[in-house]
């Protein structure tokens, strides 16, 4: 009786089974399914390890606090004061919740703005421009909505229903503000014809009004009450009815910003926040401290 041939060993590969049958092509078939196998999970565990980070990764990456603008513009901003205003208690609490590092620090206007595209200053109080997104990254959530309208004194007899209204008037302006594109372009028309008066604030324009030296000037119609009633001449200005721009402000973040490590997510966060605010009318009693309407 013939003795039967040893069986032959077969090699093991993972979870595949290679018997060898002398066929070439039988083990480069196996051993290409093999590779594209270990291939597919080698980069399904780095995608797991990508999509993890992305979601761990913190939203502060420097030692420094990020730096904030502090306007002088009152009720929203008070720069250096120990009144915080509307926009600054909102935004102190949101990051505060976020356990992020934050400082505010007062900058003119026309500075600041540099400050921000060379990101030196990380967050400034923006309404929303296309021009600005070449530097800017916006929030979604208005953090306040104001109102620009024409002050005067009480019984001047001025009525303002248009931009062209205002020509045969005194115009004051506050340096570095600009409002609706129209009017924009209206100031630059004035400044070229040197018939524009300007300063650097709001307190100075309200001086100009009361010494007669100018006889309007566009400003918040919040801030100008506010600021008149601080000045102790409220009962002799008023705002009137036609607003020259209506316009939401939203927290807007440098594009150049070296503090904040995941700008959109981060933005994102604020923006829950503010709206958090709002929604369980935080927001209302913090604005009522500023006598301004609860806008939400």
């Amino acid at each position: 009786m013939a003795e039967s041939a040893p069986a032959t060993a077969s090699p093991r590969f993972g979870h595949h089974s290679l018997a060898y049958d002398g066929n070439f092509d039988t083990i480069v078939g196996v051993t290409i399914s093999l590779a594209r196998s270990m291939f597919v999970r080698l980069f399904c565990s780095v995608l797991a390890i990508l999509g993890f980070s992305s979601f761990t990764q913190p939203l502060h990456a420097s030692k420094q606090p990020i730096i904030i603008n502090d306007s002088k513009w009152p009720p929203f901003f008070y720069g250096v004061t120990e009144l915080k205003g509307l926009g600054k208690e909102v935004l102190h609490s949101c990051l505060d919740n976020m356990g992020i590092p934050h400082k505010f620090k007062f900058h003119p206007i026309k500075r600041m703005r540099v400050m921000m595209e060379k990101g030196l200053i990380d967050i400034n109080i923006y309404s929303h421009k296309k021009s600005r997104e070449k530097f800017l990254y916006y929030g979604q959530e208005p953090l306040f909505v104001s109102s620009y309208n024409p002050i005067v004194l009480k019984g001047s007899g001025i009525k303002i229903n248009k931009i062209s209204d205002f020509d045969k008037h005194r115009l004051g302006h506050q340096i570095g503000l600009r409002y609706s594109i129209e009017y924009h372009d209206y100031i630059k028309k004035r400044q070229k014809d040197r018939s524009l008066d300007e300063a650097n604030s709001i307190e100075s324009n309200l001086r100009k009004l009361l010494q007669k030296r100018i006889d309007v000037f566009v400003a918040t119609k919040s801030s100008a009450l506010l600021v008149a009633k601080e000045m102790g001449m409220q009962d002799k200005i008023e705002a009137l009815d036609y607003a020259v721009q209506l316009s939401k402000y939203y927290v807007a973040l440098s594009r150049k910003t070296s503090r904040v490590t995941n700008p959109k997510e981060f933005l994102k966060k604020v923006d829950s926040c503010i709206k958090n605010k709002k929604n369980n009318k935080e927001y209302c009693k913090i604005t009522s401290k500023y006598s301004l309407p609860c806008s939400i």
